[in-house]
């Protein structure tokens, strides 16, 4: 996942490098980043429906009788979680030209959170398949790989949703881009008065919100620039054109 980020990041810097020094009109900017906005659309789909599926087991974990083991519910947040990372950097391209400094602080946040989630995973796999299960209060090693991974998460949210809100013309999507950050401060505000704890327990209702998110930027992605979603390549006057 680390290497598809990077190779993402290298390829999006490139292409704002190439497209300020006049050498994007050769690499069409349009089809580029439609391209791009088809692979986001896709993987935010995909991320909304996975979360969408863990706010199912949770609540079924919560209200019935049945013994389910939290994996079923980890699992589909997990991948749901890297996934929505990878379509953060599907959507570089589309801000890093005219806010490079938010796509590459957002970028890198994300970054972040990917480790975090990664060491995270591993850390709940190994206790759940190859120990005795996940204590109750959680380790403090797992606490705070996830509190790195909320902060970086909010971090990358923001930076992306103010970039959308003001170098593009959808500020649709950057208000979408900003549930998960409302949804995850709240834990993290919780978590401070109350503990960290009881701030995750919240998830019952922020996955929902977030997994809803999710699946709207999917769905606007996918809408043709004409329908409400214009890509920041729409605001510059075409080559030839007077200003």
């Amino acid at each position: 996942m680390v290497l598809a980020i990077q190779a993402v990041m290298c390829f999006g810097f490139q292409f704002a490098q190439n497209y300020k020094s006049g050498e994007g009109n050769r690499l069409n900017v349009k089809l580029v980043q439609s391209g791009y906005k088809q692979r986001s659309s896709t993987l935010f789909v995909v991320a909304g429906s996975l979360m969408l599926v863990n706010v199912v087991f949770l609540w079924i974990r919560l209200v019935s009788d049945f013994q389910l083991s939290i994996l079923w519910a980890a699992i589909p947040a997990m991948i749901a979680l890297a996934t929505s990372i990878i379509g953060l950097f599907t959507l570089y391209p589309l801000i890093a030209l005219e806010t490079p400094w938010l796509a590459r602080s957002g970028a890198g946040s994300a970054l972040v959170a990917g480790v975090a989630l990664c060491m995270a995973a591993l850390w709940i796999l190994g206790a759940t398949l190859f120990g005795s299960g996940l204590s109750d209060p959680l380790a403090a090693g797992l606490m705070a790989c996830i509190g790195v991974f909320i902060v970086a998460m909010v971090s990358a949210f923001i930076c992306y949703a103010i970039a959308f809100l003001t170098a593009s013309a959808s500020g649709k999507l950057g208000f979408l881009l900003a549930v998960p950050v409302v949804s995850w401060g709240v834990i993290l505000v919780v978590g401070m008065i109350k503990g960290l704890q009881v701030g995750l327990s919240l998830d019952y209702y922020t996955n929902a919100f977030i997994a809803a998110a999710f699946l709207a930027i999917g769905i606007l992605l996918r809408r043709p620039p004409g329908k409400g979603q214009t890509g920041a390549e729409n605001k510059r006057p075409a080559s030839g054109q007077g200003s």
